[in-house]
């Protein structure tokens, strides 16, 4: 070895502190995320939420609008007309929406706001 003796035991020092570090904080952090799993509490609640109500037509578009009237969400269901199945298109809020010649360019969550 070509390296002056200090550097090479500093260079060994901060090898084995780290290794040692990483031999303590593997465990710890396996302990601590098993019991941030196990104790977790966020579906229990699940059931508690009312359920929509679907009408009895074949189609349907849904938006959800935020707390500052902003537009979060489009979905548009088609069911078959045995009512036994059907199709969720979900729409991103982002995407263009159609306008006429002439007029600027806006998104679908622009639109909602006029």
């Amino acid at each position: 070895m070509t390296a002056i003796a200090a550097r090479r035991r500093r260079r060994l020092i901060a090898a084995v502190a780290t290794s040692v570090a990483s031999l303590v904080a593997l465990p710890a952090g396996l302990v601590l995320g098993a019991n941030a799993l196990l104790n977790d509490a966020g579906g229990d609640k699940v059931d508690d939420v009312p359920a929509i109500r679907i009408p009895a037509s074949s189609l349907h578009l849904w938006a959800v609008a935020s707390a500052r009237n902003e537009l979060a969400a489009v979905a548009l269901a088609a069911l078959t007309p045995e009512g036994s199945g059907g199709t969720l298109i979900s729409i991103p809020v982002g995407s263009a929406a159609d306008v006429g010649t002439g007029e600027p360019p806006r998104r679908i969550a622009d639109s909602w706001t006029t």
